[in-house]
Formats: structure tokens, C-alpha cells, sequence
């Protein structure tokens, strides 16, 4: 079965530009969505990361000035 676009009728014809666009569209919003996503977990890991850091950090400088083995453990 031949699909040949000059013999097409002018429905079909807006039926598939519509549909074309729309998937573009949604392909375009699904990537920056996606795109958004992606970016905000590393922003919140990191900010996550850091704040796990400054509590040890925090907590391990009394053992440290002391020279206190088991608190540092």
C-alpha cells in the first residue's frame, strides 16, 4: 500500500501537520521536564551531601582535640 501525500485529502493533510506538531510539542515538554528533574536531584544531593558533611564534621572535632579514640570511631 502506497501512502503518497499529494493524493491525500485536506483532512488527512491538517490531521497529520496537528499530529506532528503535538508530537513535537510533547517531545519538547517531556525533555524539559525531564531536563528539570535531573538538575534539581543534583542541587538536592548536593545541598543533602553538604549538610551531612558539616554534622560529622561538627560532631568529630571534640574527639579530635582531645585525641579521644573512641568518640572519633
Amino acid at each position: 500500500m502506497k501512502f503518497s501525500l499529494r493524493n491525500s485529502s485536506i483532512k488527512r493533510k491538517l490531521t497529520l501537520i496537528i499530529m506532528a506538531a503535538s508530537t513535537v510539542a510533547l517531545l519538547l515538554a517531556s525533555t524539559g521536564f525531564v531536563s528539570y528533574e535531573l538538575f534539581t536531584f543534583r542541587q538536592k544531593m548536593v545541598r543533602d551531601l553538604s549538610t551531612l558533611a558539616d554534622i560529622i564534621a561538627n560532631r568529630s572535632t571534640a574527639a579530635l582535640s582531645f585525641d579521644n579514640q573512641e568518640d572519633a570511631e
